[in-house]
């Protein structure tokens, strides 16, 4: 087996991998429950040899040095100040340690095919199309149906099923526009694919994915609406009728919680929603803010104040009543990891992104998968204002993807 087969079979595992990735449920066997981990470090170790042997064809990776090696070396100092200071290690900040170098690793390798194949970015977007196998929901006995609140099939929780959600409606989005366009044939699968995921993230009940889908949706229409009108209000109209169909197919109690969840101060018969909290305040019509969220924001700026070269990957998640949690704010969490270093290079990374992709943007439509791309990490970004995705695996295989799409190795 020669180095180019070694090669194109890493890539293929890599891709397998992301399709992979909306598996991860405790209650299923570790095989199972990694098989993505698993993936990703074999395609690595068959990748090593082809990478060392075309190695000068990679030199526009140390555009990510400094980035990489202030976040990493931010956590790292953090980490032994924190050990130094008294605090003994534990097999939890082990683990997140492993977690910081696995989403590195499938960083550089992402970054390495992106130079080297001009094809990998499509397929790992159709690959990341895999939240389509959610649907097999309605295959299965209604009961289960009725006893997921909120949707996290394949998942231990809903927000992280939001999150490949949302990268997954942005691509679609961009085949319902490119539809409108020009290649009608696209459009009836396009339009079916956006009514299934739409019911889902609506089941998720996750604002903070439903605020970054709908700002990308904007920002990619302020691009598209400029070369064809027409096409960007179709594909509007398409995704708002996909999303009244795809509420149409959430179970009867869901709908009620959707409602809700933004909408808290509508009443809602119990035949319509499971929300059973008593309260003797007044309840708003309409309310956005998370009252925890601001909490925890509060608790972790006051540590960081006292302490802001970080916390290391040893630092003690918060109690506030509900268990241990992180700051629910990715910025916030990659400052508690690696303090301001470890920031500056979290920043750098996504800047170089959307630096890239934005640089190379025309108004052209068939440059659908730049603008797949560009919507899902600006989707991803809200999100993570909201959620800790520090060591969330797609939001750094779409960095990598973001960083080096359009870019060739030197040859």
């Amino acid at each position: 087996m020669t180095f180019r087969h070694l090669w194109n079979f890493s890539l293929w595992l890599y891709v397998v991998g992301v399709v992979g990735l909306i598996i991860r449920n405790n209650s299923y066997p570790w095989p199972i429950k990694r098989a993505s981990d698993i993936l990703f470090f074999i395609s690595a170790v068959f990748a090593i040899p082809f990478i060392v042997k075309e190695r000068h064809q990679l030199k526009k990776l140390k555009i990510v040095f400094w980035p990489i090696l202030l976040l990493t070396g931010g956590v790292a100092l953090a980490t032994i100040l924190r050990i130094i200071t008294g605090h003994p290690s534990s097999s939890e900040g082990i683990l997140e340690a492993f977690r910081i170098f696995e989403v590195i690793m499938l960083f550089l390798l992402a970054g390495t095919f992106t130079l080297l194949e001009p094809k990998f970015l499509p397929r790992v977007l159709f690959a990341q199309l895999s939240t389509l196998a959610y649907s097999i929901i309605f295959l299965l006995p209604y009961s289960i149906s009725l006893s997921m609140d909120r949707f996290q099939l394949f998942e231990n929780w809903p927000s992280n099923v939001s999150y490949y959600l949302i990268v997954s409606l942005l691509f679609i989005t961009t085949l319902i526009f490119t539809a409108w366009k020009e290649k009608k044939a696209m459009l009836v699968p396009s339009f079916g694919a956006a009514t299934l995921l739409l019911c889902f993230l609506l089941w998720t009940q996750t604002r903070a994915s439903w605020i970054g889908f709908f700002l990308a949706t904007l920002i990619l229409l302020g691009f598209w609406i400029r070369n064809n009108w027409r096409a960007a209000l179709l594909t509007v109209c398409s995704l708002v009728v996909a999303g009244i169909i795809g509420s149409l197919l959430l179970p009867s109690l869901t709908k009620g919680d959707v409602i809700h969840r933004l909408l808290p101060g509508i009443e809602l018969s119990p035949e319509k929603t499971r929300t059973v909290v008593p309260s003797t305040f007044p309840t708003p019509l309409f309310r956005l803010e998370d009252p925890t969220r601001l909490t925890l924001w509060h608790i972790y700026s006051q540590r960081l104040m006292r302490q802001p070269w970080g916390q290391g990957v040893e630092y003690d998640p918060v109690n506030i009543g509900n268990g241990p949690q992180g700051p629910h704010n990715t910025l916030l969490e990659i400052m508690v990891l690696g303090g301001f270093f470890g920031l500056a290079g979290f920043i750098a990374i996504f800047y170089l992104a959307f630096k890239n992709l934005s640089s190379k943007l025309t108004d052209n439509p068939n440059q659908l998968y730049r603008f797949a791309l560009l919507g899902s990490l600006v989707a991803l970004f809200v999100a993570s204002l909201f959620d800790n995705l520090g060591t969330f695996r797609l939001l750094w295989v779409f960095l990598a993807l973001g960083v080096f799409f359009g870019k060739k190795g030197v040859v």
